[in-house]
C-alpha cells in the first residue's frame, strides 16, 4: 500500500495566510477560509497516484466533504482518506501520518514538506520527498 499526503504532493499547495491566524480579524480569517474551501474543490493536479493506495493528510476532518469532492472529480479511488482529527500543528500531522503509516504498513508514504518527511521516515517508513 502506498500513501500520499494530498497538497503539495498530489494537487499545488495550498493558500498560505498573509499573517499569523491570530493577527488575523473575524472578516480576514473568513476570506481565508474561502480561499482554502475553493483550493480544495479546485486545486491543480500535480501527481497522480498509483494504486492501491490510501490518502494520509494535514487536511483537517471539517473538508472531508469538499477533499473527496475533489478526489472524486479526478476519478480517483483511494482505500481511505485519514485527515487531523485534532489541531493543525506540524507535530499533529507528523502523529496522524507515522501512525497511519505503521498501521497500515505503507511500504513508500509521499510527502513535500521537509520537516514531516524527515520524521516518517525516522519511523522507519519508506518517503519520497516530493
Amino acid at each position: 500500500m502506498i500513501g500520499y499526503d494530498i497538497d503539495g504532493t498530489l494537487c499545488a499547495p495550498g493558500p498560505k495566510r498573509n499573517k499569523p491566524f491570530f493577527k488575523q480579524n473575524g472578516s480576514e480569517r473568513k476570506a481565508f477560509e474561502e480561499e482554502t474551501r475553493i483550493h480544495m474543490l479546485n486545486a491543480k493536479v500535480i501527481r497522480v497516484p498509483e494504486e492501491p493506495y490510501v490518502l494520509i493528510t494535514g487536511r483537517k476532518e471539517k473538508w472531508r466533504g469538499e477533499t473527496m469532492e475533489w478526489v472524486k472529480k479526478q476519478g480517483w479511488k483511494p482505500e481511505g482518506l485519514y485527515m487531523l482529527q485534532e489541531g493543525r500543528t506540524r507535530a499533529n500531522m507528523i502523529k496522524l501520518k507515522v501512525k497511519i503509516c505503521q498501521e497500515l504498513n505503507i511500504t513508500v508514504y509521499y510527502e513535500d514538506d521537509l520537516k514531516i518527511a524527515t520524521a516518517v521516515a525516522k519511523a522507519g517508513i519508506n518517503v519520497i520527498k516530493v
